[in-house]
Order: C-alpha cells, then structure tokens, then sequence
C-alpha cells in the first residue's frame, strides 16, 4: 500500500457503513467530461468520464463498492478493475471516435485523441470515490454528534504534496452550522486529503482556541468542487435534536 493511502484510509476512518451507503444509494450518469455532471450532481450519481456504455460504469462502480466495503488497497482495486476495461475495450489512447459509446456524445470531435483506461485513470477512479465516500460518511457521524460536539475543526493531512491553498483553512475552527461548510467541506479537489473532526465547548476552552466566522475566511475550492457532498446526499433524524439545534440546521442548509 503507498504511504499515502494509508494516510487517507486513517484520515477517513469510521463505520464502513456509512461510506457504503453513500455509493450505493448513487444511480449511473453517463458523461465525456468529468464537469458534465456539476458539483452537487457527483453525489447523486456515479460517472467516470468517457465511460460512455452503462454496462461497463456499472461494472465499474460495482468494483468500487468492494474496494470501500473490504478496505481494498489501490494495487488489488486495480488487479480487479483493469482486466474489466481491457475486456470491454476500455483502455489506451485512442481516437474519440473508437471509445465504445462514443455515438452517445453527439458535438464532440470524432479525431481528437483521448485516454481511457490507465494506471492513472484507475488511481483518480479509487482515490476520488474512496476520499468522497468516506468523507460523505464522516460528515453524517459528525451531524450525529452535534449535540455534543457543535464545533467542527478544519485539518489538512501535513505531506510533501500539501496545497497552500487548502492550508489556510487548516485547524480554523468553525460553528457546525456555518454556511461555509456548504463550500468548503472536504474534499475541496482531486486528491484532497483534508477531513473535519468535531470538538466539544469543554475541548475548546481547554485547548485555548477560538471560533472562525466562515464570512471572514477567503477560500475557493478546486473548479467543480465547490459544493459539500455529504450534505446533498445525507438528511438528518430529526427526533436526535433538541428544537433550537434543529431549527439552526435547517435555517443553515
């Protein structure tokens, strides 16, 4: 396993479940582009660019069910997924107009080259559906927690490949019904590592920290990240919330 799925596999640790869920409960969206399903439609709807026949997103979404489901690592995800795309003619560089399905992307240029499956293609597939899964399923135990734990620090993994961007936002810490989390929960773009852990008023006072208003923070996620997923796939069980948190939450959403 490399350092940095170990890393991300901790970060996003929580009751399988709850990731499992969140893939499951998506439908199919066949697309060329990856921005041809924008932002809040990712967590409605699994898609992987240029995978323009059902039966193939199907079989590949199915793949990435098992990976989430048994802790896969990239290497046995790709063992699995790889001969599946050769099979199905689903691999290399090729011209537009020789990737299976292409005749359901009427406007685009039939000569233009184009990369199916790869080591890299497959890389992006795992690690973007792992970090959004997991972190989707991180946020609805995090709304669990409200109640107790009404303080949601931001956290970005320290690496080599760290975003100076993403670090602006490390260990700020925001109130769990702060509009900025409908933009900036992670992941904020492909390959983010940042996750959110909840603290309770006691921790907050310990600690000496204090509490950012997201109106003061200047960030922009990735394009086409701009959007939380776990709160446009997850609504909460009301009867678990006193009536002035509850009325906060949905004034916020």
């Amino acid at each position: 396993m490399e350092k940095s799925d170990a890393l991300l596999l901790f970060a996003f640790s929580l009751p399988p479940e709850k990731a499992i869920e969140f893939l499951r409960k998506k439908g199919y969206k066949i697309s060329w582009d990856w921005t041809d399903l924008w932002q809040e439609a990712h967590a409605k709807a699994f898609t992987v660019a240029k995978v323009m026949k059902l039966d193939l997103l199907q079989d590949i979404k199915s793949e990435v069910d098992k990976a989430i489901q048994n802790g896969m690592t990239l290497e046995e995800f790709r063992s699995a997924v790889e001969p599946i795309m050769r099979l199905k003619g689903w691999w290399g560089k090729v011209r537009a107009s020789e990737v299976p399905g292409f005749e359901a992307a009427p406007g685009r240029d039939p000569n233009k080259e184009v990369l199916l499956g790869s080591p890299r293609r497959i890389k992006t597939i795992y690690r973007v559906n792992m970090q959004t899964s997991y972190s989707t399923g991180r946020y609805k135990g995090l709304l669990d927690l409200v109640p107790y734990r009404p303080y949601w620090q931001y956290l970005q993994i320290q690496r080599k490949t760290k975003r100076h961007d993403h670090s602006l936002l490390h260990e700020k810490i925001f109130m769990w019904d702060d509009p900025i989390w409908s933009k900036v929960y992670p992941p904020n773009g492909f390959f983010c590592g940042c996750r959110v852990v909840s603290l309770t008023e006691a921790e907050l006072k310990e600690r000496g920290l204090k509490v950012t208003k997201g109106s003061e923070v200047d960030f922009t996620p990735d394009e086409g990240w701009n959007y939380n997923p776990g709160e446009a796939s997850f609504t909460i069980d009301e009867s678990k919330y006193y009536k002035d948190l509850l009325e906060k939450y949905k004034s916020a959403a």
